[in-house]
């Protein structure tokens, strides 16, 4: 987990140096995509033994910017995560660094992969999941 955290907290300290003190804005398209970019460089990155963080990518609905996290892990880690998909959704909320992310973008989507490529699951948090101020 270490080593995903420090993939979020790069792309976590450009987003912060991005924005004007004091102040939170939505991330366009474009400024997501080249904050992505750092981290990309550092893909695969293995985050646990049965789990590899494997790219990041910037999207848009209408004018919503959201990250989306890819995996490959195998199907019993899979079920883990998709088990403490609340504790995960509490982290994004609590966390600062990921919470301001939250601030930024509409969305985050962690997408899981078999090591085969077949699709195991999604997981979305949004700032609508968190319940403090």
């Amino acid at each position: 987990m270490k080593t995903i955290f420090l993939c979020c907290l790069l792309a976590i300290l450009s987003l912060t140096a991005s924005c004007s003190a004091g102040s939170k804005r939505a991330l366009t398209l474009d400024e997501c995509s080249q904050i992505i970019a750092g981290i990309n460089k550092t893909v695969p990155k293995l985050v646990n033994r049965f789990t590899t963080l494997d790219g990041v990518a910037c999207g848009a609905e209408t004018n919503n910017v959201y990250i989306l996290y890819l995996y490959t892990t195998d199907m019993n880690t899979f079920k883990v995560h998709r088990a403490t998909t609340n504790i995960e959704a509490n982290r994004w909320c609590t966390d600062p660094e990921q919470k301001l992310v939250l601030e930024m973008v509409s969305y985050v989507v962690k997408k899981y992969y078999d090591h085969s490529g077949k699709f195991l699951g999604t997981f979305t948090f949004s700032r609508d999941d968190c319940t403090t101020p």
